[in-house]
């Protein structure tokens, strides 16, 4: 996997702090799909600039796809508050990230 460049994410995320995450990759010309809840922040950004938006289901892999289909594809998560199911996670050929912003470092104990 080194040297290889990311083109294709899978974004995760709901809130404020997603959005964050998710417009900046837009900005910086990722190709983006994207997996949130109906009327959050992030669906409102997608559906304003086109970005291919499903709504979160378990049950199935997002968009309809199977597995072979993420190739290619990073997959990343910023404040999202479901458990992704490990079938997705195992389907993104690149793996996950988890974006997770904590105060904790802050008070970390030498």
């Amino acid at each position: 996997m080194r040297g290889r460049c990311v083109q294709n994410i899978l974004m995760y995320g709901t809130d404020t702090l997603s959005l964050a995450v998710l417009s900046r990759l837009h900005r910086l010309g990722y190709d983006l799909l994207s997996v949130t809840k109906p009327k959050s922040p992030v669906h409102n950004y997608c559906k304003h600039h086109g970005i291919p938006v499903d709504m979160f289901d378990k049950s199935v892999l997002p968009f309809g796809r199977k597995k072979s289909d993420f190739a290619g594809y990073l997959g990343i998560v910023a404040s999202f508050g479901h458990m992704i199911p490990g079938r997705v996670i195992r389907s993104m050929e690149l793996g996950f990230v988890n974006i997770h912003p904590s105060l904790l470092p802050k008070y970390q104990v030498s």
